[in-house]
């Protein structure tokens, strides 16, 4: 019987995985292996405060998933999953063909949607958004305010509830102390 395991995304926990196999390869189970993600590198969640704040660069934060896979030996594929068919045991790609699977471990991750501000947003007074997901948007964005407001940056709303938009709105806090910054 041909196994293969497709892990499906770049989460943390195919990461940690990935990296348990590197370190006890015989725990790793037999068959084709087969990581696949729509980037070569994740940042490391765990970080994110930090990065926010200023204290670390965005290259100290990022998991190379391709060289992990590598180092643990099993395949990598760069590729936007776009469904599962369960029934057929069939991973769909964008503009790639569709890969068989044997068994298959989801991790990956969410996306805060674009046109709701109900939740999971940045918000500065020019009315300038930033979804939180992906993490690398919001990175992109707070290097934009550097780069063209923090001069004239006025009040930034951090739309959430939970323990991640406390962790943020500390975050920028600590990059723009002087910064009129509120959780809604």
């Amino acid at each position: 019987m041909n196994n293969h395991l497709i892990l499906a995304g770049g989460g943390h926990i195919h990461a940690l995985l990935m990296l348990k196999w590197c370190l006890r390869p015989q725990l790793k189970p037999p068959g084709l292996i087969t990581l696949v993600s729509r980037k070569s590198s994740t940042i490391y969640s765990g970080m994110l405060p930090e990065l926010i704040a200023g204290k670390y660069q965005l290259d100290d934060c990022l998991i190379n998933l391709d060289a992990v896979a590598s180092k643990a030996k099993i395949s990598f594929i760069r590729a936007e999953i776009i469904g599962i068919d369960i029934e057929n045991n069939i991973l769909n790609l964008l503009n790639r063909p569709a890969l068989h699977f044997d068994m298959i471990s989801l991790n990956v991750g969410s996306e805060t949607e674009d046109n709701k501000y109900e939740s999971s947003h940045i918000i500065s007074p020019e009315n300038i958004v930033s979804r939180v997901k992906p993490l690398e948007s919001t990175i992109a964005w707070i290097n934009y305010i550097d780069q063209n407001l923090e001069n004239n940056l006025g009040p930034i709303t951090v739309v959430g509830s939970g323990l991640s938009a406390l962790e943020i709105v500390l975050a920028l806090r600590t990059r723009w102390p002087n910064k009129f910054i509120q959780l809604q």
